[in-house]
């Protein structure tokens, strides 16, 4: 997740941020930033966070936590460069970085099929009960619809929580709404691979 103040950037992600230093793509580029990661000692990510406080034009590179009681008023961007896990940790997130703040703020986030297959992954591995992991699976589900919405997204995300609201006129649908098509008959289209009767697998017996 990357947070910009009057200048600054925070970006949270799953994947440990590189060091900092020379191994930040923001460094090499000339700005201003600093990593923020469980690897780091705990003097150094203090001294980050400070510096993220005081400082204008900084970038932070950093994993979830970072954001999570951060108060800084001036911040305009937050980046997430892989989805939240579900609706409800995207909206945690936005409001403790962006909440009570009159001027426009933007929040831009990446994501692909890696990151559904890791989040799933994340799930099943977990110690969890099965119960658990299905409220889990269905609040990715959520949040993977929310990301492929191609109405207004502020109105999906309120919607979520049983909120109503028209359409906010700034999000990237509403300025940009993308194109559409109706799949059905292109789907009714594709082939069905049926196997001859030799390459279809047999029941498996059992002896008793």
């Amino acid at each position: 997740m990357a947070m910009r103040g009057n200048n600054g950037h925070r970006l949270p992600c799953v994947a440990q941020p590189h060091r900092a230093g020379g191994g930040l793509p923001a460094v090499e580029e000339g700005f201003h930033a600093r990593a923020y990661h469980a690897g780091l000692e705990a003097a150094e990510r203090s001294d980050v966070q400070a510096a993220f406080q005081r400082e204008d034009g900084m970038i932070v590179v950093a994993t979830i936590a970072f954001g999570m009681g951060i108060d800084k008023p001036d911040v305009r961007f937050v980046a997430h460069v892989d989805p939240p896990r579900s609706i409800e940790a995207l909206a945690t997130r936005r409001p403790g970085v962006l909440a009570a703040m009159a001027l426009p703020a933007e929040v831009w986030m990446a994501y692909g099929l890696h990151d559904v297959v890791q989040q799933r992954r994340f799930i099943e591995a977990s110690e969890a009960s099965e119960e658990f992991k299905r409220l889990q699976g269905s609040k990715l589900d959520a949040m993977l619809a929310l990301c492929e919405a191609t109405d207004c997204r502020r109105v999906r995300l309120l919607a979520h929580f049983g909120e109503h609201a028209e359409p906010c006129g700034n999000c990237d649908n509403c300025l940009s709404p993308p194109k559409t098509i109706d799949g059905t008959v292109l789907a009714q289209k594709v082939p069905v691979l049926r196997l001859p009767p030799h390459r279809q697998r047999s029941p498996s017996v059992r002896s008793t």
